[in-house]
C-alpha cells in the first residue's frame, strides 16, 4: 500500500511536471522525478525500477476501471501520454552515456512490454477487461510508436529493432490468448504507422516477418468468430 501511494505521488508529480512546464525542461523535470524514484528505494537495481513501472501501470489500470465517460477518460489519457514519454527518456537516457548499445537498450524496451503483459494478468482474468481498460494499451503502444518514430528517440539503425519488440508484445496479446484484448488487438495492427514502419524495409525484413505474425493471429481470430 506504502509502495502504491508514493508510485502513485510520484506519477502525478510528473504528469503536472509534463504539462507545466517547456520543453525545454523536461529533462530537468526527469532528472528531478528520477531522483524521487531513488529516494523511494526504486532505484536499487533494474528490478526495483521495473517494479515501480509495473506499480504504476497498475495504477492506470485501477483508474481505468474507475471511468465511466470520455470526458474522464480524457484526463487519464494525459497521465498515460506524459508516462509513456517518461518511458521513452528511460530508455534514451538508459544505463548513462556509456550504454548506448542496442542490446541494452533493447533489454530494459522488452522488460516494459513484459511489466505490461504481467499487469493485464494480475489485474485482469483475461476476459472481463473494460473498454477503457483496453484503451489503455491501444494508447500506449500507439504513443511508443509515435516517440520511436522520432528521430531524436533512438536511431535509425536500431528503430527497427523497437518495432520488432512492439509487434512482438502484440503477439503476445493475439485475441486467442487474450480475448478481452481483441477489439484493440484488431485496431493497432492496423495502424498505418506500424505498417509503414514494418514494411519499409521489405518483405524480407525481420519486421515485415513479425508483421506477418500478428496478420496469422488475426485471421486465425476472423477464422474462429466466422466459421
Amino acid at each position: 500500500l506504502d509502495d502504491s501511494f508514493t508510485c502513485e505521488k510520484i506519477l502525478r508529480d510528473w504528469v503536472r511536471m509534463y504539462y507545466t512546464k517547456s520543453q525545454s525542461d523536461l529533462n530537468t523535470n526527469f532528472k528531478m522525478s528520477i531522483l524521487m524514484i531513488g529516494a523511494a528505494n526504486f532505484l536499487t537495481n533494474e528490478d526495483t525500477f521495473l517494479s515501480f513501472l509495473k506499480l504504476c501501470f497498475e495504477i492506470m489500470i485501477q483508474l481505468s476501471s474507475e471511468v465511466t465517460e470520455n470526458s474522464s477518460f480524457q484526463r487519464l489519457i494525459q497521465i498515460i501520454d506524459s508516462f509513456v514519454y517518461f518511458i521513452v527518456l528511460c530508455i534514451k537516457f538508459y544505463g548513462g552515456p556509456e550504454c548506448s548499445l542496442m542490446a541494452s537498450k533493447m533489454n530494459f524496451f522488452s522488460r516494459v512490454f513484459e511489466v505490461i503483459i504481467s499487469a493485464i494478468d494480475k489485474c485482469s482474468d483475461r476476459r472481463e477487461l473494460n473498454i477503457f481498460q483496453q484503451k489503455i494499451y491501444e494508447r500506449i503502444v500507439i504513443c511508443l510508436l509515435l516517440e520511436i518514430s522520432r528521430p531524436e528517440t533512438v536511431t535509425a539503425s536500431i528503430r527497427f529493432n523497437f518495432i520488432v519488440c512492439i509487434l512482438g508484445f502484440l503477439h503476445s496479446l493475439r485475441p486467442c490468448n487474450y480475448p478481452s484484448f481483441s477489439s484493440s488487438f484488431l485496431f493497432l495492427i492496423f495502424q498505418s504507422n506500424l505498417i509503414s514502419i514494418s514494411l519499409s524495409l521489405g518483405f524480407d525484413s525481420k519486421a515485415a516477418s513479425h508483421y506477418a505474425l500478428i496478420l496469422q493471429d488475426f485471421f486465425v481470430y476472423l477464422k474462429k468468430n466466422i466459421s
